[in-house]
């Protein structure tokens, strides 16, 4: 009898381009990135612990920090545009017609704003693909719907002044005392264009 496992297609995830990642984020935001890659001189002929809390300028000190941290992240990012891509495109391809992809990557991205690391996320995988979506494939709208139990803060940030991308977010709040805090109020609904996107 065949499994549901028979009926999956695997999709290999590629390294995000920059210029993918700069739809949704800052240049500088992204040699943030890459300066995961530590060069630190102080620790150079040391031998590197595993990881490290980044409670530098460079990062909120509730995200970590390794030697494959960039590495990591771009193929995070990646994964998840090599899965919009797959759905998207309709015509022939190696995975044939997809209707649906799932992108089971780490290290996460909804608390990744336009400019900033948090929340163990680097870059924002789904605002980036919705970006790619829009971009390659011409889609005038998306909808975003994030059912972790954390307001994805990053990827609001992202579509805040946005009308082509309706983001709702469905989480725990707790007046602002769960992570991660005053975000997630329900009169945070967008600015400008993107006023009442934002749910």
């Amino acid at each position: 009898m065949p499994s549901i496992w028979d009926s999956l297609v695997r999709i290999d995830a590629l390294p995000a381009e920059d210029q993918l990642l700069a739809l949704a984020h800052t240049t500088q935001h992204i040699q943030k990135v890459k300066d995961t890659i530590w060069k630190d001189k102080a620790i150079k002929g040391k031998q590197l612990p595993m990881d490290r809390l980044c409670n530098t300028a460079r990062f909120k000190e509730d995200t970590y920090e390794n030697m494959h941290t960039a590495k990591a992240a771009y193929l995070s990012a990646g994964g998840t545009i090599e899965a919009v891509r797959a759905v998207c495109n309709k015509g022939p391809n190696q995975y044939g017609q997809l209707d649906s992809a799932f992108a089971i990557v780490r290290p996460p991205g909804h608390h990744a704003h336009c400019s900033g690391i948090a929340g163990f996320c680097f870059f924002n995988n789904v605002g980036v693909a919705a970006r790619v979506a829009q971009k390659e494939f011409g889609k005038k709208k998306v909808c975003i719907f994030d059912w972790d139990v954390h307001v994805g803060d990053g990827t609001a940030n992202v579509f805040y002044n946005d009308d082509s991308v309706l983001y709702i977010s469905i989480h725990r709040y707790d007046l602002g005392k769960f992570f991660p805090g005053p975000f997630g109020k329900l009169d945070m609904i967008g600015e400008s264009e993107g006023k009442g996107y934002n749910i």
